[in-house]
């Protein structure tokens, strides 16, 4: 399987469907871990946490406006990859190499953290910036 070629081509095809799907998949994958359970728990909880906010820019439909978001949301769904092969090794077997395996999961749980910052940012924004037209709009100076 070549990665490289699944990653662009996630990447072409982004959808809040297929982020949606890849967070469900991993969560119910970490449920069948063998090894590094605490790790896998971890990522299952950032994985919550970015299946629930990009629920949210859906029914804003923040995607729609904002380049810089859909920037964000191709890297969560690249990172999101990522990380559905890792855990996919982990259920595969009870033993792996835990310092190269604590360094990958490291690496996803950043990626997620920072593409979590930047798409809650970008929703606050938008939050405001409604707020801002309804003030403005309903309070005539």
């Amino acid at each position: 399987m070549n990665t490289d070629k699944n990653k662009q081509l996630v990447m072409e095809h982004i959808t809040f469907k297929n982020i949606l799907i890849l967070c469900k998949g991993i969560i119910w994958m970490i449920s069948e871990v063998k090894a590094n359970k605490k790790c896998c728990r971890r990522l299952a909880d950032r994985v919550e946490a970015l299946k629930e906010l990009v629920e949210s820019i859906q029914q804003a439909g923040l995607s729609q406006t904002s380049p810089y978001v859909n920037s964000a949301l191709r890297k969560l769904c690249v990172t999101l990859t990522t990380a559905q092969e890792l855990v996919r090794k982990c259920t595969k077997t009870r033993f792996l190499n835990l310092l190269k395996c604590k360094r990958e999961f490291n690496d996803v749980n950043e990626s997620l953290n920072d593409t979590f910052h930047v798409l809650s940012g970008a929703l606050q924004d938008q939050q405001k910036a409604a707020a801002v037209s309804f003030m403005s709009s309903s309070c005539p100076l």
